[in-house]
């Protein structure tokens, strides 16, 4: 139904042509005139297609990269937290050690 329009579209471009030029235009195949429309609308659909990649894989880097600094953020904070019980740890027995004779 999409290719009715263009088809009568076509038609009155045709029939405004000098008659020299209507021969020309009747010499190429018509499914040529198909062909053409068909290879734009594939290279756009494969450009847009590729755009949508393009920003799905900066979208993902986007989130690895935000995966990456709350993993290294957390891991920063478990050797922090982690430090901070050993040093507890070594004060209790210090001090445990130390009451003890």
């Amino acid at each position: 139904m999409a290719d009715r329009p263009v088809q009568q579209a076509l038609q009155l471009l045709f029939q405004r042509l000098p008659f020299h030029a209507q021969d020309q235009v009747a010499a190429i195949p018509a499914d040529a005139d198909h062909a053409g429309f068909r290879g734009r609308r594939d290279r756009q659909a494969a450009f847009t297609h590729e755009r949508a990649a393009l920003a799905q894989r900066d979208q993902a880097g986007a989130l690895q990269r935000d995966a990456d600094q709350v993993v290294a953020g957390d891991v920063a904070g478990i050797d922090f937290d982690f430090r901070a019980v050993v040093q507890v740890e070594q004060r209790r027995a210090a001090e445990e050690h130390a009451v003890q004779p």
